[in-house]
C-alpha cells in the first residue's frame, strides 16, 4: 500500500525533513544570536535557552514523522480494555511498543457514576499507546456489551485512517517475545483471520489476541451488536460462528492455553510469548505457584 499520509517541506516541495529544518533554524538563529551579543541584548543563560528551544523542536518534528511512518503501515493493534484490567495494562503497553506499530488502546468508560470522576481512574501509562478512544457508558457488568462496543469504536477509528488489518491484544495479555511479532502477523498471509485459539468441536474461535482484517471484523462486531445478548452466547462463539457463516479463511494456529491456565506452548506462545496475565493471576496459586512477576504488575 502506498502512503496515506505525508509531510511535505516548506512550500511544498519534497518531504519533510527534520534534520534539515533544524540547521536551517539553527543557521538563522546563529544570526539572530550573534547580533544581540555584540549589541548586550542577550547573555550566555539566553543565548542557551534558544538553541534548547530550537533542539525541542527538532524532536517534535521527528516524533511527527515518526508517527506518520505508523500511521502509513498497512496494520495496527488494538488493546481494549475495562478497569478490572487495569494491573497488566502498563505491561501490555510496553510490550506492544517494541513492536513499532500504531498503538489504539479502547479503554471502557470508567465514568459511569458521580463519584468515579476521578483521574485515579486514568492510569498515566495510558500515555504509552499513540491513541486513546473511550466509548459511551454501558452499565452491564459482564463482558459482552462493553467488549463489542470497545471494538465498534475502536475499529471505526482504524478503518478511517485507512488500515487494513489489526492485530488485536487484551489489556490484560502481554508479548515476553515482541521480537516475534513480524512472523506472528505475517502468518494470516492470504487468510481472513488468525485467532489465538481455534477449537473447531467447541465452536470456539479466540478473541483474546487475534490478526484480522479491519473492515471484516468491524462488520463482526456490528452484526453481534445488532443482537445483544446480556448472559448468553461468548464473543468466542459468536465468532466461531460468524467464521462458517461467511465463509472466512481461518489461519489455525497450534492452541495455546491462555483463558484461566497457565500458558502452554502452540504458536502464538512460542513465537512472541503471549501470556493472559488476569489469568495467571487466579489460577497460580492453585498450582502452588508463586504471584506473577512483580515487573509485569502496575500499581
Amino acid at each position: 500500500m502506498g502512503k496515506r499520509l505525508k509531510i511535505v517541506g516548506h512550500g511544498g516541495v519534497g518531504e519533510f525533513d527534520p534534520a534539515a529544518c533544524y540547521h536551517d533554524r539553527i543557521d538563522i538563529q546563529k544570526l539572530k544570536v550573534n547580533r544581540l551579543l555584540d549589541t548586550g541584548q542577550i547573555d550566555d543563560a539566553k543565548v542557551k535557552k534558544v538553541f534548547d528551544h530550537e533542539k525541542n523542536v527538532y524532536d517534535w518534528n521527528l516524533k511527527d514523522m515518526e508517527m506518520v511512518e505508523k500511521l502509513n503501515k498497512d496494520l495496527a493493534i488494538i488493546i481494549p480494555y475495562h478497569l478490572g484490567q487495569r494491573p497488566w495494562l502498563k505491561a501490555c503497553l510496553e510490550s506492544c511498543r517494541e513492536t513499532g506499530y500504531f498503538i489504539l488502546l479502547v479503554y471502557d468508560n470508567p465514568f459511569w457514576k458521580t463519584k468515579n470522576m476521578d483521574v485515579a481512574f486514568m492510569p498515566e501509562v495510558m500515555s504509552l499507546a499513540d491513541e486513546v478512544v473511550i466509548k459511551h457508558r454501558t452499565y452491564q457488568r459482564a463482558v459482552g456489551v462493553c467488549h463489542y462496543w470497545n471494538m465498534i469504536y475502536g475499529l471505526t477509528l482504524l478503518d478511517e485512517l485507512g488500515f487494513s488489518l489489526a492485530f488485536n491484544i487484551n489489556g490484560d495479555c502481554i508479548m515476553e517475545k515482541p521480537e516475534g511479532f513480524e512472523e506472528l502477523i505475517g502468518m494470516l498471509n492470504s487468510g481472513d483471520l488468525f485467532p489465538n485459539q481455534y477449537i473447531e468441536e467447541q465452536r470456539y474461535c479466540g478473541t483474546m489476541g487475534w490478526v484480522g482484517k479491519v473492515k471484516m471484523m468491524l462488520d463482526f462486531f456490528h452484526t453481534y451488536r445488532k443482537e445483544s445478548f446480556m448472559y448468553s452466547r461468548t464473543t468466542e462463539g459468536r465468532l466461531w460462528y460468524y467464521a462458517k457463516e461467511k465463509g472466512l479463511k481461518i489461519i489455525r494456529p497450534v492452541n495455546c492455553e491462555h483463558n484461566y491456565k497457565l500458558p502452554s506452548p502452540g504458536t502464538w506462545y512460542d513465537l512472541v510469548g503471549f501470556r493472559h496475565l488476569h489469568a495467571e493471576h487466579k489460577v497460580r496459586p492453585l498450582h502452588g505457584l508463586p504471584p506473577v512477576e512483580a515487573k509485569y504488575v502496575y500499581g
